[in-house]
């Protein structure tokens, strides 16, 4: 008899979950289905932001069409956005300190300073000296992929909590998805190697970086960030979408930092040895590389970056390519600003 008790105990909760998501789904339907509108209407803009080539209109996120539609986004997001209008850098790189972007991009500080865009009042849209190219593929090709692009739905009645496992040691070096032997290591956990996780919507990274290393500065696109201190410190700095400084400070063993979506963080350990976890709002949160080989500046060709930024040609190569690696980087490595110096 005691043997049958956990194959009696599985369906249980099993028809507990189903019934707990099901309740939860029709609260969601009934929710979305309050919003009613009777009138709709063409609605101007409310904020226009001029800049060197062109103007950035907004509109109030606050308006019930926007909320009724699911794209609005709240008060405070709406005055940070219009803070980036009236202030003179609309640029995460100007609340980065330039000694912080000399070491992620391996180049030199005068270079640094140019990408937080010292006397640059052009605004988010500037003009292009000359022409741009941009390698495409050919349009067969492009047909060919969207025919192909379409996703399976998950069959959520196939994938029971009963038969879920529920623990993964993201601690164990061994695990690491990326490892640099004079860096650090990280190692991450999602819904793809624990799908217990696609239900309670979190993911987490565990990060070891050894002394003087660096996290290269990056960015969540899909989820906010809490960040714990297990071991030593580090200095980190946060910047949100304006460009503005939110943190710059020490980050020690048993602090807490909250990273919200889209604000960009690098950290340097300032101890023999900085480890910390990093939990997340999505189930397969995504991160995009500001510095570093799979960069978003290493896809960007040099002829924008020099418009953009208002760079040689050679400078903007630097910028490129003089960081090969890809998400963390040792003080050792730092050869072109040391031979510079």
């Amino acid at each position: 008899m005691a043997r049958s008790s956990p194959s009696l105990l599985c369906p249980s909760l099993c028809l507990f979950a189903l019934l707990f998501h099901a309740s939860q789904a029709r609260q969601q339907w009934q929710q979305g289905n309050e919003c009613q509108l009777d009138r709709i209407n063409a609605i101007e803009p409310d904020n226009r932001i001029q800049s060197e080539a062109d103007t950035i209109e907004t509109w109030n996120p606050s308006h019930q069409q926007f909320q009724c539609a699911g794209v609005a986004i709240d008060e405070k997001r709406k005055r940070r956005q219009r803070q980036g209008g009236s202030s003179s850098c609309n640029n995460l790189f100007c609340g980065l300190d330039s000694s912080f972007i000399a070491e992620a991009f391996n180049i030199d500080e005068s270079l640094a300073r140019k990408l937080q865009g010292e006397n640059d009042n052009r605004g988010s849209i500037v003009r292009v000296e000359g022409q741009l190219e941009f390698a495409r593929p050919p349009k067969r090709i492009q047909e060919e992929r969207q025919q192909q692009g379409g996703r399976g739905l998950a069959n959520g009645l196939e994938e029971t909590f009963c038969s879920m496992r529920m623990k993964e040691n993201i601690g164990d070096p061994s695990r690491a998805d990326i490892f640099a032997p004079e860096a650090g290591r990280i190692t991450t956990v999602n819904s793809h190697n624990l799908p217990v996780l696609r239900w309670i919507q979190l993911s987490a990274e565990r990060g070891v970086l050894y002394n003087e290393a660096m996290r290269l500065p990056h960015w969540n696109l899909n989820a906010n960030s809490i960040i714990y201190g297990i071991r030593g410190q580090a200095r980190v700095q946060i910047v949100n979408e304006n460009g503005n400084s939110v943190f710059d400070g020490e980050l020690r063993e048993g602090q807490v930092l909250t990273v919200p979506q889209n604000f960009a963080v690098a950290k340097r350990c300032e101890s023999d040895r900085f480890e910390w976890v990093s939990f997340k709002t999505n189930d397969n949160a995504m991160v995009n590389s500001i510095a570093g080989r799979t960069s978003a500046i290493r896809a960007i060709p040099a002829d924008v970056l020099a418009n953009a930024w208002r760079v040689s040609p050679e400078e903007a190569r630097k910028l490129k390519f003089n960081r090969q690696e890809t998400h963390l980087a040792s003080s050792r490595s730092q050869s072109f600003r040391a031979a510079a110096a």
